[in-house]
């Protein structure tokens, strides 16, 4: 019987049926890879005719860096600088040995030039805090509310020093019988910083002054939204009075 010669036709070797894999680089890719050869070869040579200047931008920079870090060198000293002269004079303040008219006459100079020297600095914050109270401590009212009010000034309201501060004012202008203004300066320090001294403070100058009504109000808020506060029992104790 003869085979079928239509379908001898049609019937191929495997091989020829398989996809031939290309051997030769494509042209494209040939081309991409001497066009990267030819920039990266131009590019060593710029930076070769121009070595000298990207050495001076090196040195440059490292100039910069070097400068950068000489002067936050030098900030630090000075700030450690600041801190070991206040640090000298808080020794005279709290120095227990001699009485207060001594410490007073001994740390006022230099409380006074450490002002001038170190303006606007957190050490001269501190500095006008210690000044105030020196001059609290010798009954000059006067003086300790200038350095309190411009003390105030100058911190932030949310600061640690500005309650205090504010504290301490207050009790300034008691001792002047200046009441009222004592409690719009506490008022004024009522944050959330440092709440629960505030209300006690207040609620001690409207006793002072005979407003109960006041005074019982503002120790019901602290007992009330602060009850682990260090002023929460004698709070309880003040309201029992009224």
């Amino acid at each position: 019987r003869k085979p079928n010669s239509k379908a001898a036709k049609k019937r191929q070797p495997i091989a020829q049926t398989l996809p031939v894999t290309a051997t030769a680089e494509e042209p494209e890719e040939g081309l991409k890879r001497d066009l990267l050869d030819d920039f990266m070869f131009s590019a060593a040579d710029y930076i070769y005719r121009r070595r000298k200047l990207f050495i001076s931008l090196a040195v440059a920079l490292v100039a910069i860096a070097v400068a950068g870090y000489g002067t936050y060198s030098y900030i630090q000293y000075k700030i450690n600088q600041r801190n070991e002269q206040l640090f000298a004079i808080e020794q005279v303040v709290q120095n227990k040995t001699g009485n207060a008219d001594q410490r007073f006459d001994k740390a006022i100079p230099m409380l006074n030039e450490f002002i001038e020297n170190y303006p606007d600095t957190s050490q001269q914050h501190l500095a006008l805090f210690y000044r105030s109270r020196l001059y609290f401590d010798q009954n000059k009212y006067k003086e300790a509310e200038s350095d309190l009010k411009g003390l105030l000034a100058m911190l932030e309201k949310e600061s640690d020093l500005f309650v205090l501060a504010s504290l301490y004012l207050s009790n300034v202008l008691v001792d002047q019988q200046k009441n009222d203004e004592a409690i719009d300066i506490l008022e004024n320090a009522r944050t959330e910083n440092m709440t629960d001294i505030i209300l006690m403070a207040l609620a001690e100058i409207y006793m002072d002054t005979l407003q109960a009504d006041k005074a019982k109000q503002t120790l019901e808020i602290l007992t009330r939204d602060y009850p682990n506060s260090l002023y929460a029992q004698r709070a309880k104790q003040l309201l029992s009075l009224l």
